[in-house]
């Protein structure tokens, strides 16, 4: 596609999105995170925060009515994380953003625990704050947490499959073998 389309598009979407906050600003999380990838700099930023404080009361409506779903709550943890990433990269001093960044990803840790994701964003900030260590030691609990997931959701496809793959014969392939292979 012709760049020139592409960008009468992205333009055209953006006009959109811009339009559908014009006529419900307090309501559709969705319409926010797209445009926080639209738009740049603080624009970016601040479209990324209202779609996070909308999320947010989605989760407590749901939570407060009682349903179960982790649906949300994932939702919620990826778009925490998705915006303190574009805090950090947007920073022209780390320390300056660092201690939001980590609350963000803090908040994403505690909403949903299963997420390999706020433990990957923590570990980026841990290496652009000279911590290479402690960075190291976070990525590996966020591939033991990937990993794990991975083999749930291989779990799940395979429920009915009874064979043995060559892989998980030997020891290795598995999650835990691969996670292993980390340290």
């Amino acid at each position: 596609m012709h760049w020139c389309k592409m960008s009468a598009l992205l333009l055209g979407g953006l006009q959109e999105l811009q339009k559908a906050v014009a006529v419900s600003p307090d309501s559709g999380f969705e319409k926010y995170m797209y445009l926080g990838q639209l738009l740049q700099g603080q624009e970016a930023v601040a479209a990324t925060q209202k779609g996070v404080e909308l999320l947010q009361q989605d989760v407590e409506r749901s939570r407060q009515a009682g349903h179960a779903s982790k649906g949300p709550s994932k939702q919620l943890a990826a778009a925490l994380c998705s915006l303190a990433e574009m805090k950090m990269s947007q920073a022209e001093d780390m320390a300056v953003v660092a201690a939001e960044a980590e609350r963000l990803l803090q908040q994403a840790r505690s909403v949903d625990t299963s997420s390999p994701e706020p433990l990957q964003a923590l570990a980026s900030l841990r290496y652009e704050q000279g911590n290479s260590e402690e960075a190291l030691q976070l990525l590996k609990q966020s591939m033991q947490l990937w990993f794990r997931q991975q083999g749930n959701s291989e779990d799940e496809d395979n429920d009915d499959d009874d064979d043995d793959d060559d892989d998980d014969a030997r020891g290795d392939g598995t999650p835990e073998a691969e996670a292993a292979a980390l340290e």
